[in-house]
């Protein structure tokens, strides 16, 4: 279990407000919010990119740093990627993964690769080569090859087209079912509802019923 207790974070304004939030393992969580209400700050938070002003996170009831974090408890992927824009996209991941003291054989990266309905012909390229939907694929890869026990993944659906949709829900529900905490930020649930076992709604940075979809 996953645990956030009076997490607050301000920047120019407050972005996150006393907020409190469990996340159960082996569940897919949707974390739903309108732009600026605080999604990304707090997976940033959770991945230990940012520090919280005030509040505890605590995983398997243990209380985590707000710096130095556990490396491989926690994998971040975003929407538009980040990358090493001089190698290709496989040495991307390959590199990430090599941070993390791992090790990848070709064939686990192409069998990852196709369960997201990635070639090895997208893999060879530089990331400026890729569309905004294949960089996101890779993103995704990356983190799905971490082999961290919780995904956080941000805009994980935004700019992929159903197919890839499809794809990725089917990915992301058995990581799940083999015990991996998925946690992924959307503006709207509309079409993920029957996809998410848990939504967590943010508004203004305060945290909504997770009981309570929101279809805004």
């Amino acid at each position: 279990m996953l645990e956030l207790k009076n997490i607050s974070k301000k920047f120019e304004s407050p972005a996150l407000k006393d907020l409190n939030a469990s996340f159960e393992k082996g569940r897919i969580h949707l974390l739903q919010g309108r732009n600026a209400s605080g999604k990304t700050t707090l997976l940033k938070i959770i991945a230990g990119c940012l520090s919280p002003d005030s509040g505890e996170i605590s995983l398997g009831g243990k209380a985590l740093p707000s710096r130095n974090y556990p490396f491989n408890s926690f994998s971040l992927a975003f929407v538009e990627g980040r990358f090493y824009e001089q190698i290709s996209a496989a040495e991307n991941i390959k590199f990430r993964l090599r941070l993390r003291g791992l090790s990848l054989k070709k064939e686990e990266l192409l069998a990852g690769a196709e369960r997201l309905g990635l070639g090895e012909k997208e893999l060879a390229e530089i990331p400026a080569g890729l569309s905004l939907g294949t960089r996101q694929k890779v993103s995704m890869l990356g983190a799905l090859l971490s082999k961290s026990e919780i995904l956080l993944l941000d805009e994980a659906f935004a700019v992929l087209d159903l197919p890839a949709r499809e794809r990725l829900a089917k990915t992301l529900r058995e990581e799940a079912a083999s015990g991996r905490t998925v946690i992924f930020s959307s503006q709207t649930a509309r079409g993920l509802e029957t996809f998410s076992d848990r939504f967590h709604i943010l508004k203004d940075g305060a945290l909504l019923s997770p009981e309570t979809p929101s279809y805004d």
